[in-house]
């Protein structure tokens, strides 16, 4: 799986567990660049992200993924 077609899928889970249709995301975004997504947030979208790939995210992998980047990283890593 292609990079890209992993940052289309995390927009989708994004707008459903932020229940924001109109969320737009890319590799630079932060948490700090969507209003909805804190620290309340972070653990159901990791949740989502994981059972949608069919994966399984460590304590640390949790932490390290405060942005999209770093989060297509971890996924790109698993997915291989």
């Amino acid at each position: 799986m292609r990079r890209g077609e992993i940052l289309f899928q995390i927009q989708d889970i994004f707008s459903e567990v932020l229940n924001d249709p109109e969320i737009r995301i890319t590799e630079n975004t932060t948490m700090k660049d969507v209003e909805d997504w804190d620290s309340e947030s972070h653990t159901p979208l990791m949740d989502a992200i994981g059972e949608h790939f069919n994966i399984k995210f460590s304590s640390e992998e949790i932490a390290l993924s405060k942005n999209i980047e770093e989060m297509i990283d971890i996924i790109y890593e698993k997915l291989l």
